[in-house]
């Protein structure tokens, strides 16, 4: 890529030429320093003031940047130079994106388009500011210093109340993906401030649920909900109805959630038939009713879900066959076959569930080809292979279960090596670790499994830590725990078993506390009663088992009665046979 010192070292445009509008680049790089020193130089070379270049290098870099405002004459560059600049510019914004989502803890189809777009908006923003700081907090970025960088910027949030609302949203989008808790805290400053938009609501529900703050998000999002009339922003209320949707279900409300997605997919299928020719609304409808089709199939009502699942699939096809070289589109079809697969597996008929893997795979095998460098598409394949291991694995097919999760672990651990940073592909490399140990301990090779366990663990262990704030790797920290304790079950080894069950179930207590309205929380909460109650009665504490147990009952048994959760329920039936099994 080239730099500003690759143009001026070519160009040796006159000082006049370049003015202003480099020293703001200048200082905002990982390298500022020696590009400005450089940059310096060959000014001064050029109008005959090369003595001065050894008092300019030790000046400090305030007076450096002072000195080289009064340097620069602030002229207008000609066309070819401004070209030049907005293309090291271009190059420099990337690199500033490229460091934000090395530190992204989301994954592909996880972060939104839109948020994709306002965090670029913020760097590029940031970019053009005229203020030092602001650059400065970039070249923290680009150091890998991002926690002093966000401070700056809220401090400078919190200094000018004029440019607050702006400067808290520029900092709520550049750490949206990579600091749940500075991101919730931005998003609710603008807020308090009273200048919000709707879009900062939405993205103040969704940092509550990345936080796993459930209760929270949806009174956000519900506050949300009066900023859109019914008349205008449809399709901006049919974005927040899908977020109330997701947090029903989270919350173990199947039936409203139902009915937010059904209004979702009224509101959607009217703006399909004002402007049908829009593909883009044709997928969101897509979308709709993939949300109807979960809720159906949680509620255990297969039939009904599987052909909500079809009627997406038939729009996605015919979107991708109306533009066949849209990849888009393209990896809709296959997350529609996927989810068709994922119910013809619940229905038991793992010949048509590993067709339908099958078929997502190749659609995913087909992009990953075309584009070996993005990313995305081969994650997508790695996720494909490890359906298709579930299916071989509840074949019995042990041998051509563990071949694809191997095969998916290589994409994991090729993406995890080349982007060390990026939390997404560190979480598919602890899932599909999982995916191995889980085979493994099958086959018995418990000390393999152990192994695949422990290092999945060491994964989660480091995301949990590098955000707090982020609920969802704090569960799947107790998640691995609970895999290690299995593995010690089956050994034997008691004691170690129920020290891992009761480290998952602290943090498994610590989230259901944080949102007590939050089933899925309530309910790992519950399945880690189970774990303990189990080797108790193993240890021949009855009495304590039978405590876990009545415990665990307790918790599942009100959310199986009101969601309808297929899951939960069996929860419950567990729980009974084990009380009834102690009190023989």
């Amino acid at each position: 890529m080239e730099t500003i010192t690759d143009f001026i070292t070519e160009s040796r445009a006159p000082a006049a030429s370049i003015g202003l509008v480099l020293t703001g680049f200048l200082l905002w790089w990982e390298k500022t320093r020696k590009l400005l020193l450089g940059f310096i130089g060959d000014v001064l070379g050029l109008i005959g003031l090369r003595s001065r270049i050894r008092y300019f290098r030790e000046l400090d870099r305030d007076r450096q940047l002072e000195e080289s405002k009064k340097l620069l004459a602030n002229e207008d560059l000609d066309d070819a130079q401004k070209k030049r600049i907005d293309a090291i510019r271009k190059g420099l914004i990337d690199r500033a994106i490229e460091e934000l989502e090395k530190a992204s803890s989301h994954t592909s189809g996880v972060v939104t388009d839109r948020a994709e777009h306002d965090q670029r908006d913020a760097v590029e923003q940031t970019a053009i500011s005229d203020d030092p700081e602001e650059h400065h907090a970039h070249e923290l970025i680009s150091e890998g210093k991002k926690d002093a960088a966000f401070e700056i910027l809220a401090s400078l949030s919190e200094r000018d109340t004029m440019a607050a609302t702006d400067r808290w949203r520029r900092l709520g989008h550049l750490v949206f993906q990579t600091d749940t808790t500075r991101a919730v805290q931005a998003f609710e400053k603008i807020i308090a401030l009273g200048t919000s938009d709707p879009w900062d609501y939405i993205y103040l529900g969704r940092l509550y649920v990345q936080a796993g703050s459930l209760s929270a998000a949806r009174e956000v999002f519900k506050a949300a909900l009066p900023l859109l009339e019914e008349t205008q922003n449809t399709r901006n209320r049919s974005v927040v109805m899908l977020e109330l949707g997701d947090i029903a279900v989270a919350l173990g409300d199947l039936d409203e959630a139902k009915r937010h997605f059904e209004a979702t997919h009224k509101i959607r299928k009217q703006r399909c038939e004002e402007a049908p020719e829009e593909a883009d609304r044709q997928r969101d409808l897509s979308v709709s009713l993939n949300k109807v089709g979960e809720v159906q199939s949680a509620q255990g009502d297969l039939t009904a879900a599987l052909d909500s699942f079809h009627a997406a699939m038939e729009i996605r096809d015919r979107l991708t066959k109306a533009d066949p070289g849209n990849a888009g589109w393209q990896r809709d079809l296959s997350v529609s076959h996927e989810k068709i697969g994922d119910v013809q597996l619940a229905q038991g008929d793992l010949t048509a569930a590993l067709g339908s893997f099958r078929a997502s795979m190749e659609i995913s095998d087909r992009l990953a080809k075309a584009d070996p460098g993005n990313a995305d598409w081969q994650r997508d394949l790695s996720v494909s292979l490890n359906k298709i291991g579930d299916v071989q694995s509840d074949q019995g097919d042990l041998t051509a279960a563990l071949d694809s999760f191997h095969a998916a672990m290589e994409i994991s651990d090729r993406l995890a090596k080349a982007d060390p940073g990026n939390a997404g592909w560190q979480r598919d490399l602890s899932v599909s670790l999982n995916k191995v140990g889980d085979v493994q301990a099958v086959q018995g090779d418990l000390t393999a499994a152990l192994d695949s366990f422990h290092a999945a663990m060491e994964i989660s262990d480091c995301l949990a830590k590098a955000d707090p704030g982020n609920a969802g790797w704090q569960r799947d920290l107790s998640v691995s725990l609970n895999k290690i304790g299995d593995v010690q079950s089956a050994q034997a080894d008691l004691t170690a078993a129920l020290d891992s069950f009761r480290a998952s179930m602290e943090i498994r207590d610590r989230l259901a506390k944080a949102d007590p309205g939050n089933a899925g929380w309530q309910a790992d909460l519950a399945a880690c009663h189970g774990k303990i109650g189990k080797v108790m009665a193993r240890q021949g504490d009855n009495a304590g088992a039978l405590e876990d147990f009545e415990i665990g009952r307790a918790i599942v048994a009100p959310l199986a009665a009101r969601s309808g959760h297929t899951r939960w329920q069996g929860y419950v039936d567990f729980f009974d046979e084990a009380i009834a099994a102690l009190e023989d």
